[in-house]
C-alpha cells in the first residue's frame, strides 16, 4: 500500500469489489457508457459492505494501538528518560 490514505482506501475497496461481487471490476472511473451499470444481487452487495465495515474496524485498531504505543519513559532507578522503539 502506498502513503496516500485515500489511495489506500480506494485500493481496499477495489479489492473488495473483486472478491465479493463476482465481476470484473478494474477501475471505479465512469466510462460514460453501459460497463458503468452492473446488475447484482443483494446478499452480494451485503458481503461487500460487511467487507468494508470489517476492513474500517481493523484500520481503526491499528491507528489506535498506534496511538497507545508509548515512544518515551522515565526509568524508575534512576529518573533518565528512555526512548522506546517498536520491534519490527
Amino acid at each position: 500500500m502506498t502513503t496516500d490514505p485515500d489511495a489506500n482506501r480506494d485500493a481496499a475497496i477495489l479489492a473488495i469489489a473483486k472478491r465479493d461481487l463476482l465481476f470484473e471490476i478494474d477501475t471505479f472511473e465512469p466510462r460514460r457508457s453501459g460497463a458503468d451499470f452492473r446488475e447484482v444481487a443483494v446478499w452480494m452487495v451485503e458481503q461487500a459492505l460487511a467487507a468494508a465495515y470489517e476492513a474500517g474496524r481493523e484500520a481503526g485498531r491499528v491507528a489506535e494501538r498506534r496511538r497507545r504505543t508509548p515512544t518515551r519513559c522515565q526509568c524508575p532507578a534512576c529518573g533518565r528518560e528512555i526512548r522506546i522503539t517498536p520491534v519490527t
